[in-house]
């Protein structure tokens, strides 16, 4: 099979001789030990399938239903390959199709069919599809309505008349009209089974039918040349039975007329698919007499939608006709969306979504049901959050361009991943590019950086009021959060939560008051949730970046950059967390200026009103300072901008300037930390740098950094910085003013790298190089 065969398992022991024959006389007849040792003995061959000698013999008549069990899914686990499915399938086929057939038979032959075609729908051939076809619609309508006998009672007990009872609905009326799934009796028989069998494979049939190409197949073929009028059930004979039901000359049918015949006998079988799924559809109005039936009306009106969704892609002329039967539905489904009714609305709008064009229907009314009012209820709840996710990744194209759910929604869906985030992580990964577009990534990246708070207020909001009484309890006894759970019962806290927890965007990016609401829900910082979303929400962070910049959009870039200014001090308090996202926004902000240059000019001020005070430096966000200081070096060059004026340069020196001038004073106060003094160390060397490279772009400053490097080093010469660092620091200090005092040469070594990478990383190393023969002629030039 295509995703059922395993690899042959890899054992390091050897296996005794003869186990396998053994195993397979125990399966393979039927006079071999009990039913129970059989079933013990195909378990064992299917954990060790798919193996080259384990075959299937002929079917020999009469055939135990009982010993189908134990091959057919031994079969399956073989494959295509060992299994030799293909010369199988002719027999369950007459099984299934030939009237005189036990129902036994017929039941477990499609059960098996219903797998091995969901897997290889290429085995069957279009006239075998076409009589398992004809053969499904006349048992999804003409089911018995009458109970069966009980199978158990003695007939000692019950000598006299037995009473039929006929079949009920849902609500224990009796039921007037064909049997469905949805029809209950006190026992079933076979061919009520087989009503019941049809329907939960009809979806999958129908899909993969329509991709069915009218040609033939080996087996087919000698069906055609066929005249016996009964066929044995021996395999060596099954394939001379002509099993589509034809005369005889099918070989002699072009595919045209072959097509023809198809869609004729599938017409057949759609037109009872509709007939069957509106009645489910109708049968679902009336309230269950018993409670544990709910669950049944849940799956069979799920099924029933999503298959007339598929019927009506197999047909779009249908759609107009069975659209109103949706929408009626829809319309009659109460604002108290359970799991029970969550599920239906699901398939509700991948109905809408996939037809509502062709009736010009707008989907958004349900999608404002689904992603705003189920989501903010049942985002607790795993089998509707599941469900959710799933819809939202098979359908994220049509939601992105046909409705505005993402769009609107994006903080709801938010809900799920800060609640199970272990679960969610990769499934956000996937849909994360779609929730992103220009008037949404300001506060995706917000919700981002939010989502540890998000998940604290969330565990918060579930002491509360009780989404989950399970984790409710654990997190009373545990003595986690009794702050939180207090602060966000008080009234004046009532808006910070509103707002972390809001259904719908587009109500502003952040607030003002983001501190208090981290201060709030600080004593939740280390519960388990919460530190799992906050170990996940790094990976989300970056890949927002990585959409960002592959999209390309300049714009949205020039309203990000301040964005990552405002919040890398604004992070809820989990230190590990602060520091992987700090760095992480640091790393990004390079190759924000790498993709958009233009940002040094554009942003000129924001730039230098964030480096002009050291204070930036401090509660780890060092790395976007060091970062913030090298492009301003790196990129304030015409070449990258033809804005780059005079006026730009001097700007940017005079902020570097004065930060240089403020950091070397806090260099030579005693007892910085060595921590603090290799941060310091490591800043000055990059601002000298960059001081250097902007005065080699404007002469007129050259005098200026001069004198700046040269104040650096003289203060530097006795300073209480390490020994090592004050080196380091001293000799990139004199190689740039010996670099400046030959403005022509500055210019030349200074100079700002290519935008390529590859051409940046070879320059690089060419300069390097370079570097120490221009610096050693240089120094001869001024010692002479």
């Amino acid at each position: 099979m295509r995703n059922t065969t395993r690899k042959p398992p890899e054992m390091p022991y050897r296996y005794p001789d003869g186990l396998i024959e053994q195993l397979c006389t125990a399966v393979f007849k039927s006079d071999q030990g009990s039913p129970l040792a059989r079933l013990l003995c195909s378990t064992i061959l299917r954990e060790l399938s798919p193996r080259p000698h384990v075959t299937a013999p002929p079917f020999v008549s009469p055939v135990d239903p009982k010993q189908l069990s134990f091959i057919l899914p031994l079969l399956t686990t073989q494959g295509i390959k060992f299994g030799n499915i293909e010369s199988h399938i002719p027999q369950i086929i007459t099984w299934i199709t030939q009237v005189a057939s036990e129902a036994d038979l017929s039941l477990c032959s499609l059960s098996w069919l219903a797998q091995v075609y969901t897997q290889t729908p290429e085995l069957l051939s279009p006239d075998q599809y076409r009589a398992v076809s004809q053969q499904m619609a006349e048992w999804l309508r003409t089911a018995n309505t009458n109970s069966a006998h009980n199978p158990f009672a003695g007939r000692a007990l019950f000598s006299g008349s037995k009473q039929v009872l006929p079949v009920k609905e849902v609500d224990g009326t009796v039921a007037r009209d064909f049997f469905t799934v949805l029809t209950v009796g006190q026992f079933f028989s076979n061919d009520q089974l087989l009503n019941i069998q049809s329907f939960s494979m009809l979806r999958q049939w129908l899909r993969h039918g329509s991709q069915l190409q009218p040609q033939r197949s080996s087996f087919s073929r000698q069906a055609s040349h066929s005249h016996s009028p009964s066929p044995s059930v021996d395999l060596k004979h099954s394939g001379e039975v002509d099993l589509g039901g034809g005369s005889g000359d099918g070989e002699r049918l072009s595919p045209a007329v072959l097509s023809v015949l198809i869609s004729r006998k599938s017409y057949q079988l759609k037109d009872k698919a509709i007939e069957y799924c509106v009645r489910i559809i109708d049968q679902c109005e009336r309230k269950a007499a018993k409670s544990f039936d709910d669950e049944l009306l849940q799956a069979s009106l799920y099924e029933a939608v999503l298959t007339l969704d598929q019927l009506c892609s197999l047909d779009r002329s249908l759609v107009p006709r069975h659209f109103p039967t949706v929408k009626k539905l829809f319309s009659r489904m109460s604002g108290d969306y359970g799991s029970y009714l969550a599920r239906i609305l699901i398939a509700v709008l991948q109905f809408v979504l996939n037809h509502g064009e062709d009736v010009v229907y707008d989907a958004q009314p349900v999608c404002t049901a689904l992603f705003s009012t189920v989501v903010s209820a049942r985002y607790a709840d795993p089998s509707v959050s599941f469900d959710i996710m799933r819809f939202c990744l098979a359908n994220a194209s049509k939601l992105r361009c046909s409705t505005r759910a993402f769009s609107r929604f994006f903080p709801n869906l938010f809900k799920i991943f800060a609640w199970a985030p272990r679960t969610y992580l990769m499934d956000f990964a996937e849909l994360l590019p779609y929730l992103i577009n220009a008037d949404t990534a300001l506060e995706v990246l917000h919700s981002l950086c939010d989502l540890p708070c998000l998940s604290a207020a969330l565990e918060a909001h579930n002491r509360v009021n009780v989404v989950d009484k399970r984790v409710a309890d654990f997190g009373q006894q545990s003595g986690i959060g009794v702050q939180s759970v207090a602060a966000i019962q008080q009234q004046q806290n009532k808006p910070l939560f509103w707002f972390i927890m809001r259904t719908e965007g587009g109500h502003g990016d952040t607030i003002d008051r983001l501190g208090l609401l981290h201060s709030l829900l600080e004593d939740l910082s280390s519960h388990p949730r919460v530190q799992y979303c906050a170990d996940a929400t790094p990976v989300l962070v970056k890949l927002f970046f990585k959409t960002v910049l592959a999209q390309g959009d300049y714009s949205v870039i020039t309203r990000v950059l301040p964005l990552t200014m405002e919040r890398l001090g604004l992070l809820y308090g989990i230190p590990l967390f602060q520091r992987q996202l700090r760095r992480i926004i640091a790393d990004e902000l390079l190759l924000m200026f790498k993709t958009f240059p233009s940002l040094i000019v554009d942003h000129a001020s924001d730039i230098t009103e964030f480096t002009a005070s050291l204070r930036n430096m401090s509660d780890g966000k060092e790395h976007y300072f060091v970062h913030l200081i090298w492009i301003v070096g790196e990129y304030t060059a015409s070449q990258y901008d033809s804005r780059c004026t005079t006026e730009l340069l001097v700007k940017y020196h005079e902020s570097l300037e004065c930060v240089a001038y403020e950091l070397s004073q806090m260099l030579q106060l005693a007892g910085a930390s060595k921590q603090q003094g290799a941060n310091a160390t490591r800043l000055m060397s990059v601002l000298m740098t960059a001081l250097a490279k902007v005065a080699s772009r404007c002469q007129d400053l050259i005098p200026r950094v001069l004198l700046c490097l040269t104040k650096i080093v003289k203060q530097h010469e006795e300073s209480q910085v390490d020994r090592a660092s004050r080196q380091v620091m001293l000799a990139r200090a004199s190689e740039l003013v010996n670099i400046l005092k030959m403005p022509s040469l500055a210019a030349t070594i200074l100079s700002a790298m290519s935008e390529d990478f590859d051409t940046a990383r070879n320059q690089s190393l060419e300069k390097d190089r370079e570097m120490a023969v221009v610096l050693q002629a240089t120094c001869s030039l001024l010692q002479q």
